[in-house]
Formats: C-alpha cells, sequence, structure tokens
C-alpha cells in the first residue's frame, strides 16, 4: 500500500477561487480515505505505520530464489 499525503500545491488566491481550491483538498482527503474531521498528521502516521519498507519482505519464503549473481559490479578501488 502507498502512503497517500494530501496535495502540497502552495495555497493562493492568484487565479485560483477559494471553492476550486476547496474541492481539491475534499478529493485529496477522499481518495487517501481520510477525514476532514479528524487529524491529518494522525491520519498520515497510522497510514505510514503500513508501508513496507524496500527490499524483499521479511515474510517471504525463500528469499535466496530471488538474489542471484549475475549483476554488474563496481571495479574495485585501490
Amino acid at each position: 500500500m502507498a502512503v497517500c499525503a494530501p496535495s502540497t500545491a502552495p495555497r493562493t488566491d492568484r487565479g485560483e477561487p477559494a471553492q476550486k481550491r476547496a474541492a481539491l483538498d475534499a478529493a485529496d482527503l477522499a481518495a487517501c480515505g481520510f477525514s476532514a474531521k479528524n487529524d491529518l498528521l494522525a491520519q498520515l502516521l497510522e497510514q505510514a505505520e503500513h508501508v513496507t519498507p524496500p527490499g524483499i519482505p521479511a515474510t517471504f519464503p525463500n528469499p535466496e530464489t530471488l538474489i542471484s549473481d549475475d549483476c554488474i559490479r563496481p571495479p574495485t578501488l585501490a
């Protein structure tokens, strides 16, 4: 699951009516499954707990089947 974060576009009134910005904010929250009534940071942190870090997941049954020696290796530096 990817972490979803609401738009961080700068908020300006130049050429962007407030109702359009509010609609964009509402769409961001809906896409992330967040509620405007709850603390946004708490919702982001809760969602981030479910992110799988890079690499082979610890629960993968046979990680050795995914590792090989057929790769390009950089030269050894003296």
